[in-house]
């Protein structure tokens, strides 16, 4: 097998959704990047068949109809969140609220530890920062799970409109716009 190498695969994918609440319609696009096993003859080739293989297991949410890697977009009418998006909604809300006071927590601790002429103070500061840092997602992850609803107020929903997802590749025109990158000769030796 050495004429195959692990590639990155870049494609752009439109994400066409149908409001369960209030059925308007609407698309955004979302970049994918995925791995895939490519033959240094023709590139092309296998990373389209990669990339048909991440679409069919997109739209069948890996089997389980887990939309978590699709991202989070509210209805533009309604303000509605599908209810395949709450679990990627809480993730982005969560990374988005908890990850800066984290990363605050441990850099400002760490600082304050090198900076304190006393090292069993600093040490003691460095210590209670990072208890911090692991605590702090802890209690961020199961805020996001218990208290943050995106839909909450709004009537209960019970239809599912999955979403019909279209990678670019798999228009017949665009093919050429694909990028296959880390393929032996995209890093140029500096000496």
């Amino acid at each position: 097998m050495g004429d195959t190498t692990e590639a990155t695969v870049r494609d752009a994918a439109t994400i066409d959704v149908e409001c369960e609440a209030c059925g308007h319609h609407f698309s955004y696009e979302q970049i994918f990047l995925a791995k895939a096993e490519v033959r240094y003859a023709d590139p092309r080739a296998d990373a389209v068949r990669a990339v048909k293989r991440l679409a069919d297991e997109l739209r069948s949410g890996f089997g389980k109809g887990d939309y978590s890697r699709l991202s989070w977009k509210r209805c533009p009418n309604c303000g509605y969140t599908q209810s395949w998006m709450t679990k990627r909604a809480r993730i982005s809300q969560g990374t988005r609220l908890f990850l800066p006071p984290t990363l605050l927590l441990f850099f400002g601790g760490l600082a304050a530890a090198i900076l304190i002429p006393d090292t069993a103070v600093g040490g003691e500061v460095l210590k209670y920062a990072l208890l911090g840092v692991v605590v702090l997602p802890i209690i961020g992850v199961l805020s996001m799970i218990l208290a943050f609803q995106p839909n909450r107020g709004r009537d209960a929903v019970a239809k599912v409109n999955k979403p019909n997802i279209t990678f670019e590749v798999e228009k017949a025109s665009a093919q050429e716009y694909m990028t296959v990158a880390n393929m032996p000769g995209d890093i140029r030796d500096t000496l």
